[in-house]
């Protein structure tokens, strides 16, 4: 004989609850796991970040033959180079999200986006008072 809806219904919900609960305990267990390593990777990221940074005169010596250019270059990248937290920090709430079954297609590509974004207004803010400069001369 067939379960009433009511009854069906409840134990679809005991169901539900008993999978989040394993889930939880689950959770529950690896939880210290992982935040040590989140916390390795954005130590790990940052510290790479800042080691590019420091070392970006020397990258750019092995790069660029011109001295003239050498300086533009340099500065270019200090204000480029920071781009590699925000990709680091990105790709791991990205494996935080997807891990958590929360992630949307949305949010990855998105991700990507405020990235250019920042590139845009880094380079774009200084070259629009330059031009503004150059107008009104």
């Amino acid at each position: 004989m067939p379960e009433p809806a009511s009854q069906a219904s409840a134990s679809r919900t005991l169901a539900r609850h008993g999978r989040r609960v394993a889930l939880a305990g689950a959770a529950g267990r690896i939880t210290g796991f992982a935040r040590s390593v989140a916390l390795a990777t954005v130590l790990g990221t940052a510290a790479l970040t800042l080691a590019a940074i420091a070392g970006a005169p020397l990258i750019v010596r092995i790069f660029v033959a011109d001295s003239g250019e050498r300086h533009l270059t340099t500065l270019f990248a200090y204000l480029l180079l920071p781009e590699i937290f925000c990709y680091g920090l990105a790709a791991l709430l990205t494996a935080v999200l997807n891990v958590a079954h929360l992630l949307m297609a949305v949010v990855g590509a998105s991700a990507g986006a405020a990235v250019f974004l920042l590139a845009v207004t880094v380079i774009g803010i200084p070259e629009v008072r330059r031009a503004r400069s150059l107008l009104s001369v």
